[in-house]
């Protein structure tokens, strides 16, 4: 069986199979009752997975949201960094996720996410954690949400090893 191996965990894979059905809008998770169940994204959700896939993160309201679930499978497989973002109504809680990866974020890089989501934040932050793996806030604010996982990404694939030099221009844009 061809597997793409998780975190490098043999427990936990996708076939190539479940790649391509992560990919062409089929989700796989675990219900409540912790059965594996395959879903397919509805039209509107298959068009949240494209932006998420172009864009380089995620926006969602709730949890359940399968998106989340098909991004990360998507991120995982291909190796990227996982950008997720929770809106409220007036704060967004921020979850870069790059436990997948073949790279860390340098200390500058770790201070620069950090600083960042410090900026950004709309009340006195209840939560920051920064790491060269793992970087998570709550208390962004909505209105900042789009730039700031822009930034995210674009700090996060500094260290990449599968961006070539001329997709780098494409990925932070005209600036």
């Amino acid at each position: 069986m061809n597997t793409v191996y998780l975190d490098g965990d043999p427990l936990n894979y996708l076939t190539l199979e479940q790649l391509g059905q992560a990919i062409n809008g089929h989700v796989r998770f675990l219900n409540n009752s912790g059965r594996e169940v395959v879903r397919k994204l509805s039209d509107t959700e298959m068009q949240k997975y494209e932006r998420a896939v172009q864009d380089g993160y995620v926006f969602y309201k709730r949890d359940e949201d399968p998106v989340i679930n098909a991004y990360w499978q998507y991120c995982t497989a291909t190796g990227r960094p996982h950008i997720r973002a929770q809106l409220g109504r007036k704060y967004a809680a921020f979850c870069l996720d790059m436990m997948h990866v073949e790279w860390e974020l340098t200390a500058n890089e770790i201070g620069e996410a950090a600083m960042l989501l410090l900026e950004a934040k709309g009340r006195d932050s209840r939560f920051l954690e920064a790491s060269s793996r793992w970087c998570e806030s709550d208390s962004v604010k909505v209105e900042e949400a789009e730039r700031v996982a822009h930034r995210l990404f674009e700090i996060a694939m500094k260290g990449s090893p599968i961006v070539e030099e001329d997709e780098w221009a494409e990925i932070i844009g005209d600036q």
